[in-house]
């Protein structure tokens, strides 16, 4: 080939090699950003342990942000972080944050993994877990609390 036509196959060419380089550098840049995540997910689930959902809560807005960004809206890791958010935030009294996040998750796994799969009961769980506490302090939650407790004397009946 001369002229015209080496200078376009020469053209194509470096094209290709600079696209597949690119891709390159984005398929390992993805891959660094769901190791950050891992290791985002790995210190939300200690917190989850300890009890410490109030540090825990940043690092889990930053994993499911990660993972959604990379994996897209569809993935069963989407859905652990979901899940994950939703209980730092139960544990914090968040109920109404919480909620959409369970049920997202839900939806994704069933969807994914399939109506009978373990993941989906955990989420159904932790959602029927928000709809058990009452949003009402009023509300008996079937506790005995010393202010709900009657004396003998109060009750009319025998001690």
């Amino acid at each position: 080939m001369t002229g015209w036509r080496s200078t376009i196959a020469v053209g194509l060419w470096l094209g290709m090699v600079a696209a597949s380089r690119t891709f390159g550098d984005t398929a390992e840049v993805e891959q660094d950003q769901l190791k950050r995540a891992d290791q985002l997910n790995a210190e939300v689930v200690q917190h989850i342990r300890v009890g410490d959902p109030r540090e825990g809560i940043p690092k889990a807005r930053e994993a499911l942000r990660i993972r959604e960004q990379v994996l897209g809206p569809l993935h069963r890791e989407v859905a652990e972080s979901s899940n994950n958010l939703g209980v730092l935030l139960q544990s914090t009294g968040d109920d109404m944050g919480a909620r959409p996040l369970f049920e997202r998750a839900i939806s994704i796994w069933e969807t994914v993994e399939g109506p009978a799969h373990l993941d989906v009961a955990i989420g159904v769980n932790n959602l029927a877990s928000l709809r058990a506490r009452p949003t009402d302090p009023r509300v008996s939650t079937g506790s005995c609390t010393p202010e709900r407790r009657r004396k003998p004397e109060q009750s009319g009946g025998a001690p």
